[in-house]
């Protein structure tokens, strides 16, 4: 439940571009951080981590930086405060910056090799920073300290591995799940959206929820509002890029036919906005004016709903697939730099920012979903009770069939200049998809092989 108003597509890509200023390797895994001071070495196979931190030997300064709630810095404020109050003789230097300034300055610090002990980094950027190999392996911590990752959602974990490390710790976390208009549906005589739909059933009744009141041409409600595209390629088994991020893979069958639902969706059916009808009035916009019947997108937008959808009622339901259930997850973790002078500190922090501790203050807050399952049981779901969305526990359901966006060290300049005009005129009727695809895949190719 991001506080901010961009959009989650905008938030990828701007995420890419600031940590793209300079030209990354390949995303391969730096060699294993140094093991962090004496400790106990956990028991083989023991899974059960103690259910506070348990303080270490740790003291002096502690650099932080952060981008986490920037806009109400109280929230971040009481996480390292609890923190102090656990290592009193740690003395926290934090600073507390925008999204885009972070991975400005910290780029900057870290080329004087003077970065902070701790970033809060989103997981595109995290990956691009272990490519520059800025950032130290949580594998030695966790294991020492024997810390119950399974406490954790899966995903979120997984996004902040590279190479089969553990380079973050999650913090939060978001997914895109389908609100609905429950009114349209009512008026339609169409039943709520539940589980055992897919695609095809929405270009069904798309076709029922799709209105020109004033049969002059102009639709004045749309059924359907698509997903960002790699959501699309998911939802058939598709990609962007092959498993080694060498070739652009848009042009395989999987990837064309998810392509093609959405041409059908927008040009050809007309049961979805087109990116010029977007781009008159934006797609939650349309959903709070009451023209909208279905919006793909995430629990950032649970506060803007429920303070400004308030003349009809609404909910949540899983995101219909295609051939497979997909939708996207998106996370932010903090990571220990490379350079940290105070690494034992550094963990000792991250045990406690991203533990229960953290994540009930940033529930608490609103700051987007806790990866904690036990703050997203009892918190996130039970805060909502008597609210909207009543469905709220498909945003739990909806990891199980998450994935990663796609990811690359150059992802903001492949994607802007060599993808989105293409797939933005077949989106607006003006190109077919097969057109537009012959003309990204050379050219992405072209990019990945001089990226290597």
């Amino acid at each position: 439940m991001a506080r901010n108003t961009l959009t989650r597509r905008d938030f990828v890509r701007w995420s890419v571009m600031a940590a793209g200023a300079t030209a990354l390797a390949a995303c391969s895994a730096p060699a294993p951080t140094e093991a962090p001071s004496a400790a106990p070495t956990a028991a083989p196979g023991s899974t059960t981590a103690p259910a506070k931190p348990t303080p270490a030997p740790v003291k002096g300064t502690l650099r932080v930086m952060t981008f986490f709630a920037d806009n109400d810095p109280t929230v971040e404020k009481g996480v390292i405060a609890e923190f102090q109050k656990a290592f009193p003789d740690v003395k926290v230097d934090a600073e507390i910056i925008s999204f885009g300034d972070l991975f400005t300055k910290l780029k900057t610090l870290i080329g004087g090799g003077n970065p902070p002990d701790v970033a809060s980094l989103n997981f595109e950027n995290l990956h691009a920073y272990v490519a520059e190999k800025s950032l130290a392996e949580l594998d030695p911590f966790i294991q020492r300290d024997n810390y119950d990752m399974t406490q954790l959602f899966e995903a979120s974990v997984n996004m902040h591995r590279v190479g089969g490390r553990q380079y973050g710790m999650p913090a939060t976390f978001s997914d895109v799940v389908l609100y609905y208009n429950k009114n349209l549906f009512d008026k339609a005589g169409i039943p709520y959206p539940d589980k055992t739909w897919n695609l095809d059933k929405v270009l069904e009744v798309g076709k029922q929820l799709t209105v020109d009141q004033n049969k002059d041409g102009i639709i004045d409600q749309f059924a359907y509002v698509l997903p960002w595209f790699p959501i699309c390629l998911a939802q058939y088994g598709g990609d962007v890029f092959n498993a080694d991020k060498t070739k652009c893979a848009l042009g395989e069958p999987a990837a064309l036919e998810g392509l093609n639902m959405m041409t059908t969706f927008c040009v050809k059916e007309k049961i979805a906005p087109t990116r010029v009808d977007i781009a008159n009035q934006g797609d939650a916009d349309r959903f709070i004016a009451g023209t909208i019947a279905m919006l793909p997108t995430g629990p950032w937008m649970i506060n803007k709903f429920q303070a400004e959808a308030t003349s009809f009622d609404w909910d949540v339901a899983d995101l219909p697939g295609g051939k497979k259930q997909a939708t996207h997850t998106y996370g932010n973790s903090y990571a220990i730099l490379a350079q940290a002078k105070n690494k034992d500190a550094a963990w000792e922090f991250l045990k406690v920012a991203c533990g229960e501790v953290g994540g009930h203050i940033r529930q608490a807050n609103g700051y987007e979903l806790s990866p904690v399952k036990k703050v997203m049981e009892n918190e996130f779901l039970k805060g909502l009770e008597g609210k909207k969305p009543k469905s709220a526990q498909v945003f739990l359901d909806a990891m199980n069939y998450a994935v990663l966006p796609p990811y690359h060290a150059h992802w903001s300049e492949i994607h802007d200049t060599a993808i989105w005009p293409e797939l933005e005129l077949a989106l607006n009727g003006k190109q077919t998809m097969e057109d537009a695809v012959a003309k990204i895949v050379p050219a992405v190719d072209k990019m990945l092989a001089q990226f290597s």
